[in-house]
């Protein structure tokens, strides 16, 4: 068992790993920090280049770290300065690792005079940014995001210069910054880091874990100057400016707005019931159902004097403590023994145990908290009958495992109002345009969820430069409304931002949904990834020409070492020749009864019955030749590429190249000559990309050669 450690704010973690890659945190912020995604289990520090020197990791020299940040409300602009230089007698091929918490904007390298710049590749495929292939041992298990570009060789004494600029949201009001870099990945050596940040518009009480020099700026706003080391705790801002009661302040650009709601500091008063869902299937590993334990006791444990819960555990079977009857808080102990009794088995099914939650009366507040550690069904129909449901109850979804649905655990929880497992401080939250002109489909997330005891984050779309109202429903069930207090903003990140969180929601509907609606979301995020220039499952970064990796590290390809045949030392005595086998010398047969006489006349018995016997003639096969069968495939919508290729002839433009390559793509699986087309086609649009001087003509020659196709 896996065993490290790590410093947060709130104390000590102790990180667990359950052999397959997944991290276990156990302490009392533990629900709260699922909520947040997985822990990083191999710290990166502000961004490294690792390299690797006789098959063992090594780190490149940080000379310069400047980090300037821009905090909003929750929102957070980041720009990240950084030099390397290769330190070592030989040349080492590095790749920049960057733990990436929100959404990247940019990212640029500079080596000597040579410049990259990323941008978005939604283009045909191009080649896959090289990285060293012994980085997939270090991060097979790593599950939290992290950022990779392979930068190259550089040789001894060599520097290079990286800029990235990221926003982020920050659900606890708190910015977080890395500093500690693991050990695992070589011997570090010490460094500065020059941290500098702005908080526009700052209220209430600020926290730096670091000694920092503040100074307040006649506008109203504060600037933080820090001098920290590589390898101490994370930089941590923070700033509390909660009161008696709900808050509502909004922050707006000329075309995007924030709005934040702040819960009152002191605790509800308000009693609920809580229902847990525990996964008991063979998704459930021992330790991830040990943890799943450790969840269901933090979570009863914070139930109030009169409130009520129920527990249940689903595979195909469904079991629950005391029948799934509402139990009393005095029974918390008699339940989580229970759990730790049951046995984990079978597959996972949902679906009845959710029709019975759906059809529950409903008393008083209820909440939901569904723990999975894998699939728990088709999750495309449970997703439906809760968007069917009337009045369905708010759920929070926790997830533990690699293979775990978190589109459909995302949008459950989104569709039903429930944010985390905290009381409600605001149910059913509105808002009222008072000249803003907002776009109301623009809004993320949607619907509005309840405010509960974390501060929520609106983002859209908006024409004025109006207001907002928020109203709702306040835990004593009178109505609660107030105006927003309006603030500018300079944050360059808010429109990265809320076009990041729209296009996950719409990403997560489009995972649940099936027709022509899914293929509509899709080209909706599309659009808005190039627009924004957003990093994202559908829209990776491509630098130098070459497209970077994803974010997670389960997805990284690496390549495979190639299968040399096994040779035999010249040393070797050579393989003694089985009797049978072993040639005589002599011309004479062998000798009557011995072995080698016997294989010999069965050996010509066989051959004999085999020509005897008589056998079926084949059939001929009239093979059909590649042209003809790549103008039989063109031939079904002839006129269609006929228009396609006048067009792209009398333009040459590269967006009317591409949905050329984008039909080619379907059909170059079925003709070699297809494919040799569309391999074509791929590095004209490159070259049209770029700008190249010869791109034109050759595209023109292209498109007379597929036109003779189409004849």
């Amino acid at each position: 068992m896996l065993r490290r450690w790590r410093s947060v704010q709130s104390g000590l973690w102790e990180n667990f790993s359950d052999g397959q890659g997944w991290p276990i945190y156990i302490n009392s912020m533990t629900v709260n920090k699922l909520l947040q995604g997985p822990a990083r289990q191999i710290p990166l520090g502000p961004g490294c280049m690792l390299g690797f020197i006789d098959k063992k990791p090594v780190l490149a020299r940080a000379t310069t770290t400047k980090m300037n940040a821009r905090l909003t409300g929750s929102l957070a602009a980041v720009e990240l300065r950084q030099v390397f230089v290769n330190p070592y007698d030989v040349a080492v091929e590095f790749c920049y690792l960057f733990p990436l918490r929100g959404s990247l904007s940019r990212f640029r390298v500079q080596a000597g005079d040579r410049i990259l710049e990323s941008r978005i590749d939604l283009g045909p495929q191009v080649s896959e940014n090289h990285r060293p292939a012994m980085l997939g041992s270090l991060f097979e298990c790593e599950t939290a995001p992290v950022f990779s570009a392979g930068i190259g060789l550089l040789e001894p004494g060599q520097s290079v210069a990286l800029e990235l600029f990221y926003g982020e949201l920050m659900p606890e009001l708190e910015f977080h910054f890395p500093l500690t870099i693991s050990p695992m990945l070589g011997p570090v050596e010490p460094s500065q880091v020059q941290i500098q940040i702005l908080l526009e518009g700052a209220r209430g009480r600020l926290v730096c874990n670091l000694p920092c020099q503040s100074q307040a700026l006649a506008n109203g706003d504060v600037r933080l100057e820090a001098t920290a080391r590589l390898g101490q705790a994370d930089l941590v801002v923070g700033q509390d400016d909660r009161g008696e009661r709900p808050k509502a302040i909004l922050h707006q650009t000329a075309q995007h707005f924030l709005l934040d709601l702040l819960p009152p500091a002191g605790p509800s008063s308000v009693e609920r019931d809580l229902i847990i869902l525990v996964d008991g299937s063979e998704n459930s590993t021992p330790a991830r159902f040990a943890l799943a334990q450790q969840l269901v006791r933090q979570l009863l444990m914070d139930l109030g004097q009169s409130e009520q819960f129920a527990l249940v555990t689903f595979q195909r079977e469904i079991q629950g403590f005391e029948q799934g009857d509402f139990r009393e808080r005095s029974e918390v102990e008699q339940a989580c023994a229970w759990l730790a009794r049951c046995q984990p088995g079978g597959q996972a099914d949902l679906s009845s145990l959710l029709d019975r939650v759906l059809s529950l009366p409903r008393r008083r507040e209820r909440r939901v908290v569904l723990i999975a550690c894998g699939p728990v069904g088709n999750e495309p129909e449970l997703y439906a009958r809760v968007c069917a449901a009337t009045d369905p109850p708010p759920f929070l979804g926790l997830g533990l495992g690699p293979q775990v649905n978190w589109s459909f655990l995302r949008r459950l929880g989104a569709l039903t109002r429930g944010g985390d497992a905290g009381r409600i401080w605001l149910r059913s939250p509105g808002l009222t345009d008072h000249g803003l002109g907002g776009q109301s489909a623009s809004i993320t997330p949607t619907p509005l969820p309840h405010l509960t005891s974390r501060p929520l984050s609106l983002l859209g779309r908006k024409t004025g430069q109006g207001g907002l109202q928020v109203s709702g429903i306040a835990p004593d069930g009178r109505a609660w409304s107030q105006l927003a207090t309006s603030c500018t903003c300079q944050n360059p990140a808010l429109g990265l931002l809320w076009a990041s969180q729209k296009v996950q929601e719409l990403l997560d509907e489009s995972k649940l949904t099936v027709g022509p609606r899914a293929l509509q979301l899709r080209q909706i995020c599309e659009g808005l990834c190039r627009e924004y220039g957003l990093l994202t499952e559908i829209s990776p970064l491509a630098l130098g020409g070459q497209r970077l990796a994803g974010l997670s590290p389960a997805s990284w390809s690496w390549p495979q070492p190639a299968v040399r045949p096994k040779s035999r030392p010249l040393l070797m005595a050579p393989t003694p020749v089985p009797e049978t086998t072993r040639p005589r010398a002599g011309l004479g047969g062998p000798k009557a009864g011995s072995p080698l006489a016997q294989a010999s006349r069965s050996k010509l018995t066989r051959e004999r019955k085999y020509e005897a016997k008589p056998r079926p003639l084949k059939p001929v096969l009239k093979r059909e030749s590649p042209l003809v069968k790549a103008r039989k495939l063109l031939e079904r919508e002839r006129d269609l590429w006929r228009e396609q290729l006048r067009a792209l002839y009398r333009t040459g433009r590269p967006d009317q190249l591409l949905p050329v390559l984008q039909r080619l793509r379907l059909l170059k699986t079925q003709s070699s000559i297809l494919a040799e087309v569309y391999r074509v086609g791929s590095a004209c649009y490159q070259a049209l990309k770029i700008g190249h001087p010869q791109a034109g003509a050759r595209t023109a020659r292209w498109v007379e050669s597929f036109a003779t196709l189409l004849k």
